[in-house]
C-alpha cells in the first residue's frame, strides 16, 4: 500500500537569542554550571562497585575541587569576569592544565544538564595560551623539543 505524504504544518516557536547563543557563549555556559557534581561522579545506579565511580581523573587524583570540572568552571567565570589574576595565582596553571580532556564531563554533563564544559576548559586554556601564560612543563618540553634535531632523514 503506497501512501501518500501530506505536507503537516508545524507551530512555529519565536526564537529565542538567548538559547541559540548559549552554546557559543563561553560565560554564560560557565555561569550556568549548577555545581550538581554530575561531573564527577558516574550515576549511582549504572555502577557496581564505588571504585569506579569517578569520572573525572585528574579529580580522582587530587581529591580538590578545583580539579573537577566544577572547579574549573569557577576558575574560567572568575578569569573571564577578571576576578582572578594568572600573575598572582601560582596554581591556577597547574589546576587548568591537569585536565586531560577525556570528556567525561562533557557526556555526564551533557547528559542531565546540555551543557559543553569541555568547551569552556579548552577556550580557557586557548585564552591563557593566547595571553603567554604557559605551564612551566610545557614550557620545557617545547624547549627541548626544539632543540632536538626531529627531523626524518
Amino acid at each position: 500500500m503506497v501512501t501518500q505524504r501530506r505536507d503537516q504544518s508545524f507551530p512555529t516557536f519565536p526564537r529565542d537569542d538567548w538559547y541559540h547563543k548559549y552554546y557559543y557563549d563561553q560565560r554564560k555556559v560557565a555561569w550556568n554550571c549548577t555545581r550538581c557534581s554530575v561531573c564527577k561522579w558516574i550515576d549511582s545506579w549504572e555502577v557496581r562497585d564505588p571504585r569506579f565511580a569517578k569520572v573525572c581523573p585528574s579529580h580522582g587524583r587530587y581529591l580538590f575541587d578545583a580539579y573537577s570540572c566544577q572547579g574549573r568552571m569557577d576558575i574560567s567565570l572568575a578569569l573571564l569576569d577578571g576576578k582572578l589574576d594568572p600573575d598572582t595565582s601560582p596554581k591556577l596553571l597547574d589546576v587548568v592544565h591537569r585536565c586531560n580532556t577525556c570528556g567525561g564531563c562533557d557526556a555526564s554533563c551533557k547528559r542531565n544538564q546540555d551543557m559543553e564544559p569541555l568547551r569552556v576548559m579548552l577556550d580557557t586554556r586557548a585564552r591563557l595560551v593566547e595571553e603567554g601564560q604557559l605551564n612551566p612543563l610545557h614550557i620545557m618540553l617545547r624547549y627541548s623539543l626544539g632543540h632536538q634535531d626531529t627531523s626524518t632523514q
